[in-house]
């Protein structure tokens, strides 16, 4: 229970005046992190039919135990992987970046069992997938550091080791080099590939991913004239009429709890579906450079 109270404190700093924190952290083993793997984690299936990405407790040769028992993020829970195997993954969040000091980074344990040509790869994404960053190969032309040591995503780990990526440059410094500058969907892929050599291994597993982007901020001003919202009661669609058209706004829809349950830009002409969202009371924060709108509203399906 304290870890999800930290966790919906965290995801909810985005609402403080003086500081914000957009924190992902999931060890994968109760079942909110388990739904945090499902929104924001996507196996791809669909390029790679074959992808063995799995979550759930390991029972394998090498990987018989998670990082945090009893769930870990496995390529292939069970079974050894097949030689010619290529398994992808990506974790996808929403997040608002401004030109301000940041303190952002990527962690994870990971252990890796494969011959001396097996690997995998971690990439990263700040324009939707139309560009990727390896880290392990341009660290050093987007300034980007690690911490305890670079990490080898090769052959063999003897046991568990730290994937610890400061992000701290690439998230300020270097973002005008991207074409959406103030709110992006930031990609991770996950890939892991292994050669022709017909030995089995276990390949590679991943525990206790946090990824993290917060910073000082100058306090947000709110204003709650930005925006008007209709309906109110809205039955599936939402709509958001700015003062000023801005398509670098975002949107966050939070439940009666305080909970953050869709968060989205508006670059669909201020539209928000609502017909996933259960019937009831919400509260709409519209955020943009100048500052913030917050409208309740009531759906009703």
């Amino acid at each position: 229970m304290r870890k999800l109270i930290l966790w919906v404190f965290l995801l909810l700093g985005s609402s403080l005046p003086t500081f914000a924190q957009y924190a992902i952290y999931t060890s994968f083993d109760y079942q909110y992190e388990i739904d945090i793997f499902k929104q924001h984690f996507y196996i791809d299936s669909l390029a790679h039919p074959n992808s063995k990405w799995q979550l759930g407790h390991p029972n394998k040769t090498v990987f018989n135990a998670a990082f945090s028992n009893p769930n870990a993020l496995v390529t292939d829970t069970l079974n050894a992987l097949p030689p010619n195997d290529t398994s992808v993954i990506y974790f996808s969040k929403v997040t608002n970046i401004l030109h301000q000091t940041h303190g952002a980074s990527l962690k994870f344990e990971f252990q890796l069992d494969g011959d001396s040509a097996d690997f995998g790869t971690v990439e990263l994404s700040l324009d939707s997938g139309r560009s990727w960053i390896d880290p392990i190969k341009e660290d050093k032309t987007y300034n980007m550091h690690w911490i305890g040591g670079k990490p080898t995503l090769k052959g063999t780990t003897n046991g568990w080791k730290y994937y610890h990526l400061d992000l701290q440059y690439l998230f300020t410094k270097q973002w005008d080099k991207f074409p959406i500058v103030r709110a992006s969907r930031v990609l991770l892929r996950f890939t892991y590939i292994t050669d022709s050599d017909t030995a089995r291994h276990d390949g590679w597993i991943i525990d206790d991913f946090k990824l993290i982007d917060n910073y000082e901020a100058v306090p947000e001003i709110r204003n709650d004239q930005l925006i008007a919202i209709y309906p109110n009661p809205v039955q599936n669609v939402l709509y958001i009429q700015p003062q000023k058209s801005n398509q670098s706004a975002q949107v966050q829809i939070y439940n009666y709890a305080g909970q953050l349950v869709l968060s989205q830009s508006l670059f669909n002409g201020g539209q928000v579906n609502m017909s996933s969202l259960p019937n009831g009371f919400y509260m709409l924060k519209y955020v943009e450079a100048q500052g913030f709108a917050m409208k309740s509203f009531v759906i009703r399906h």
